[in-house]
């Protein structure tokens, strides 16, 4: 009858402990042999717990296919492998199987937070990408399409001016410029202020009808 291992050896300050298979090996001493250096150790819990990790990187980001490529669940996998090494293996340190979780759920955890991690820079990195591409686009020059839409509009306003009498278009184009003061071209007019807006939005008004005749003066 095979008798059961005395896990009193198994310790890391055992002298037998480097003999040992670590296929041999609970999780919980698997792991402190891991702590203690042993790199069969971590050999060993890739191959009991990686194909669990990696199931566990899939279940997440098979809902994201249009983020997440099968080469970025290679670098997922790899990024928790390296945050289960890093800070002299404080993650792997802090496993404790009396609290109710097996070392197989304990990765699953680490696994399934460290990918929606990468899932959410991925996002925040792809929309800084999109911003970067958008703005290499952007000019400083004006835009074709409103040049051709200012000049076809000033064609066509060039046109309805034409129908009106010479002093009314005079007075429309100064009226109408930014740097005309309506005061002094009251002055200069001999006219109160009131008339100048008052004949301004009259003439307007006659723009107006006729860009909405605009039809009938094509038709004659």
């Amino acid at each position: 009858m095979k008798q059961p291992m005395d896990t009193t050896e198994l310790t890391p300050s055992s002298p037998s402990f480097e003999r040992r298979d670590p296929a041999q090996f609970d999780d919980q001493t698997l792991v402190a042999a891991l702590v203690a250096g042993d790199e069969r150790a971590w050999v060993e819990l890739l191959r009991r717990h990686g194909p669990t990790m990696k199931r566990c990187i899939t279940s997440v980001t098979s809902r994201f296919r249009k983020v997440a490529s099968p080469e970025d669940e290679q670098d997922i996998f790899a990024t928790v492998c390296l945050r289960l090494l890093q800070n002299d293996y404080s993650r792997l340190s802090a496993f404790d199987p009396e609290r109710g979780c097996s070392l197989s759920s304990w990765l699953g955890t680490i696994t399934v937070r460290a990918t929606y991690d990468f899932l959410r820079k991925h996002k925040r990195d792809s929309k800084r990408n999109c911003e970067v591409v958008l703005d290499a686009f952007e000019s400083s020059a004006p835009d074709p399409f409103d040049q051709c839409l200012t000049r076809e509009r000033s064609s066509h306003v060039n046109g309805w001016m034409q129908h009106m009498q010479q002093r009314d278009r005079i007075f429309l184009e100064q009226v109408c410029t930014e740097s005309t003061d309506p005061k002094q071209l009251a002055t200069e007019m001999g006219i109160s202020v009131a008339t100048v807006y008052s004949k301004k939005h009259k003439l307007l008004a006659r723009l107006s009808n006729m860009a909405a005749q605009e039809p009938a003066y094509a038709a004659a």
